[in-house]
């Protein structure tokens, strides 16, 4: 019994020692190795292979056949998206127009809360002279305040409109 005992005890301590030796790997050593793949991507470390990209439909039957086949190298079909839509915008072209177009969504809306506190605070017994007073103003700048959020809205819609209709994904119209 004891025997098989110290046999236990000397296996558990050959294989614990052990297990210190293999290392797994860490979460910073595979960034780093991304890090360095990337960088010989960009630099053109990697090998240049043809890559088909494009290959024309054969001709009608009775006629040769020939095909022609477009090659570009492995570093040139990286550097492009290859998503366009029929008029050959990327999603770089329709990113920013979104963004552009949310952005002064959320500023008018920003200016409308702001508009309205305006109207609320504003205490409509205390008329000065004649012409307009002080809620009046206001309440016709809460009124441009809420047209410049409706046409924000609108152009929002209208750009989701072109990317539809140029056969964009509708990802791209999309907040990241």
């Amino acid at each position: 019994m004891k025997l098989l005992r110290w046999m236990c005890f000397f296996l558990t301590l050959s294989w614990a020692g052990s297990s210190g030796v293999v290392r797994a790997q860490t979460i910073a050593d595979i960034a780093r190795q991304e890090r360095e793949r990337r960088k010989a991507v960009e630099s053109g470390t990697s090998e240049s292979k043809p890559v088909v990209t494009s290959v024309m439909p054969a001709p009608t039957a009775g006629s040769t056949v020939t095909t022609r086949v477009k090659t570009a190298t492995a570093n040139e079909k990286s550097k492009s998206l290859g998503l366009t839509d029929l008029q050959g915008h990327d999603e770089k072209y329709w990113r920013p127009k979104f963004d552009a177009a949310r952005l002064a969504v959320k500023r008018a809306e920003d200016n409308l809360k702001l508009l309205d506190l305006r109207v609320a605070n504003q205490n409509p017994r205390f008329i000065v002279g004649s012409g307009t007073s002080p809620l009046q103003k206001a309440t016709h700048d809460r009124d441009v305040g809420r047209k410049a959020v409706a046409d924000g809205q609108q152009k929002i819609a209208d750009l989701e409109e072109q990317l539809r209709r140029s056969g964009g994904p509708p990802g791209w119209s999309r907040a990241r």
